[in-house]
């Protein structure tokens, strides 16, 4: 998968009708993804079929997975019980 993802969401210590659009590139990168944003850089790395894990600069890591649309094409970026949707 290469491509923009986008979400909107609000930030825990905003208030809650301060929204924020966040959208992050994926390219391929070193056998895996590598995600970058405006302050944002992570390194995907998967470990089973649409399932990643997420590992950013100071070495923290979380696990992430694709999600398909009706398709079959990825549609989404599931991360943390959030949706990221891909974009084009």
């Amino acid at each position: 998968m290469k491509g923009a993802i986008r979400r909107i969401s609000s930030r825990p210590t905003a208030p809650p009708d301060q929204i924020v659009d966040q959208v992050i590139e994926l390219t391929a990168a070193e056998g895996g993804l590598r995600v970058t944003g405006d302050s944002d850089t992570a390194s995907l790395a998967f470990y089973r079929d649409e399932y990643v894990l997420a590992t950013n600069p100071q070495g923290q890591a979380a696990r992430s997975d694709f999600i398909r649309g009706p398709d079959g094409r990825i549609a989404w970026l599931r991360e943390g019980g959030r949706l990221w949707a891909r974009q084009g």
